[in-house]
């Protein structure tokens, strides 16, 4: 590919050098990428250096950049990278596909000719269930990666949590109180 910026590719290079000496979870401040690429937080080539980096982060080594708003990047932890940058960029495509359906909706019927409202019928269906099934699967990617992270509860016997609510409904010291003293 050709490169237009030779300045950019050697402001790539040391921050990537920069990169190379630090781990998942390790954070990169503006001020530090400052002073390496020689450039002001969010003026001039900034930007582009910041993109083809994470770019080639992602190629080379497998991570993401995680921006911390006006404080810097975090080398993404696997957790960070399989489950929320997944989820917001999934979050962010069921918004496409909404402005798609909201965009095709405000069209009057009266003002397209048949074989276009064929057409934009089809296409808001597509995309409003094509939404709906990214959030599903986003839905239960979450609810796998939350029942794989906490502990499951110590479950009490039925007949001994009855025997708990019943002690407590009536005033006798449980050994279980609160909330939980309740569930029958």
């Amino acid at each position: 590919m050709f490169d237009a910026e030779p300045e950019i590719t050697r402001k790539v290079e040391a921050l990537l050098i920069e990169c190379d000496g630090r781990s998942r979870g390790d954070f990169i401040a503006h001020e530090t990428i400052a002073l390496i690429i020689d450039e002001r937080p969010n003026e001039g080539r900034w930007g582009a250096v910041i993109e083809r980096t994470k770019g080639r982060l992602l190629r080379e080594r497998g991570i993401t950049l995680h921006n911390e708003r006006g404080e810097g990047y975090y080398l993404a932890t696997h957790n960070q990278q399989v489950f929320d940058q997944s989820e917001d960029r999934a979050k962010r495509a069921a918004r496409q596909q909404w402005r798609i359906v909201r965009a095709l909706d405000a069209i009057p019927d009266d003002e397209l000719p048949t074989h276009l409202r064929v057409a934009r019928v089809a296409i808001m269906q597509e995309a409003s269930a094509s939404r709906k099934k990214l959030l599903r699967d986003t839905r239960i990617v979450r609810h796998l990666f939350n029942a794989a992270t906490r502990k499951a509860p110590v479950r009490k016997h039925k007949r001994e949590r009855k025997r708990l609510a019943k002690r407590a409904r009536f005033g006798r010291r449980s050994e279980v109180t609160g909330p939980a003293a309740f569930v029958g």
